[in-house]
């Protein structure tokens, strides 16, 4: 039977046990498994700046509102709703603390990684075949044991010096889609009038974008790439209800969800990760 919410319903908000964005649970784990909490707090040092202390808590919970669709900070807010904390596994910062966080970023806090770029090519046909190596430089500060070097190759027929082609190769990449997905979420516009704290919040927004990316690439059966949208609808925000009995916590969720077999299948891979050490 169908009953329908008349005019004389009564509408309340005191639902404790609802968790609001439930499908979140498959990017927090997936998170978790990089580690990417303590690797923040151990990359991230702003002094005795304010809102400096836990960086990697304050990173998560941006992170997870952007995942959700936040493009401003007092969308953070919507993590804190019912019991949404339970399966974020951290206490969700609020936005008065995430904006002074990001405030204490400077410009030299979010700069391009340097290192030692080094270009080679060959003759593939009558084309040119030219790979880019970088070194960060990590090594440097004896941080690694082993070399660690990124590789790029593209095939051209231009005809100009290497270093022009590959500057200008870099400068055409392809990125309409993540542009296009950054924009329908955290970077529909930019929160704060200060220039540093923006530039922390692009840096923050693909970090979040990346962690989407890999939780898909991980976890979903089907390569093809979907937008930022259609996981979120999907999968992200997916509501639930928390309940626990006999010591045991359950996460109810929707029933005839159509995409829930995509979700369990790729919450059992994700899980199936070994946990970043």
């Amino acid at each position: 039977m169908v009953h329908d919410l008349s005019d004389r319903s009564e509408v309340v908000f005191d639902d404790e046990r609802v968790v609001v964005n439930a499908g979140i649970v498959l990017a927090v784990t997936a998170g978790r498994r990089l580690g990417i909490e303590a690797l923040v707090d151990a990359a991230v040092r702003l002094g005795d700046r304010p809102g400096a202390a836990r960086p990697g808590r304050k990173v998560c919970s941006l992170v997870h509102a952007m995942l959700l669709g936040a493009d401003s900070i007092d969308d953070c807010d919507v993590l804190r709703a019912g019991r949404t904390e339970a399966v974020l596994g951290h206490r969700p910062m609020a936005p008065s603390t995430l904006g002074t966080f990001l405030r204490s970023f400077t410009f030299g806090h979010v700069r391009p990684d340097t290192g030692v770029c080094e270009l080679a090519e060959t003759t593939l046909g009558g084309e040119r075949l030219v790979v880019r190596r970088v070194h960060l430089h990590a090594q440097d500060d004896q941080t690694e044991l082993f070399a660690y070097w990124r590789h790029h190759a593209f095939i051209t027929n231009r005809t100009e010096a290497i270093h022009e082609v590959d500057a200008e190769h870099r400068q055409h990449a392809q990125v309409e889609q993540v542009i296009r997905d950054l924009k329908e979420q955290a970077l529909a516009h930019f929160p704060s009038g200060h220039y540093s704290a923006n530039s922390a919040w692009t840096v923050i927004a693909c970090l979040a974008h990346n962690l989407q990316r890999w939780t898909a690439q991980l976890g979903l059966a089907d390569p093809t790439p979907r937008a930022a949208a259609t996981l979120r609808r999907r999968l992200f925000a997916l509501p639930g209800r928390l309940t626990r009995t006999a010591r045991r916590w359950t996460l109810h969720l929707p029933a005839r969800w159509p995409w829930q077999q995509d979700f369990i299948e790729a919450l059992t891979r994700i899980r199936a990760l070994p946990a970043c050490a």
